[in-house]
Parts: C-alpha cells; sequence; structure tokens
C-alpha cells in the first residue's frame, strides 16, 4: 500500500511540475557578424515584435505567467501593496548645477512628469 501511495504521489507531483513548466520556446539560429566576428543567437528571432509567432510566444509566456502568479498565496495582499508603492507621490531632483547664483536641478515627480 505505501509503495502505491508513493507512486500516486509521484505522479501528482510529475503533473504538478509539468503543469508548471512555461511553454517551450523554440530556438532558431540567428548569425550576424560583426568586425569579422560571427556571434550566433538562438533566440534573436523573439526580437522582431513585428512577428507574429513572436507575439504568440509572447501571449502563451504571459498566460502561463498569470496562471502561476495568480495562484500564488496573499496575491491579493502582494497587488495591493505593490500598487501602492508604484503610486506613490515621491520628488527627486538630479542635475543640480549653480550658474550666477541660481540652483537650477531637473525635477522628477511621477505621474506629473511633462514631456517636451
Amino acid at each position: 500500500m505505501q509503495r502505491v501511495v508513493q507512486h500516486l504521489s509521484c505522479s501528482c507531483l510529475s503533473i504538478l511540475l509539468v503543469a508548471a513548466m512555461p511553454p517551450e520556446t523554440r530556438t532558431m539560429p540567428v548569425a550576424d557578424n560583426y568586425h569579422g566576428v560571427t556571434i550566433e543567437d538562438d533566440y534573436r528571432w523573439l526580437e522582431d515584435w513585428n512577428d507574429p509567432q513572436v507575439k504568440k510566444w509572447s501571449d502563451a509566456q504571459n498566460g502561463h505567467a498569470r496562471a502561476v502568479l495568480d495562484r500564488l498565496p496573499n496575491v491579493a495582499a502582494i497587488r495591493a501593496r505593490v500598487t501602492e508603492i508604484m503610486s506613490a507621490k515621491t520628488v527627486s531632483y538630479s542635475g543640480l548645477a549653480f550658474r550666477q547664483g541660481t540652483l537650477f536641478a531637473i525635477k522628477r515627480e511621477p505621474p506629473n512628469n511633462s514631456h517636451f
């Protein structure tokens, strides 16, 4: 009986591990030559966001990640805290320069930054 229980436990664990694995990423070598040196990258094809296969791969990876992350314990509390932190009003100054008696600085105050 103990052996049957062990076998069932291993089988269930195997199923959980397979379900926890992200979708497979195919390799497709892309070679570039830089100053006479050829560099081959099996995953460079993923850089082309106009390729429908890249979008399909990205959607599958995102779907898998969402399914795993949404099952974590305390996910609602974690999401609320991260949202609180990310939306906090913070002010930072950089690029300080003193010129002719005046102090200049670049002020960063998300989300109020303006685009020039």
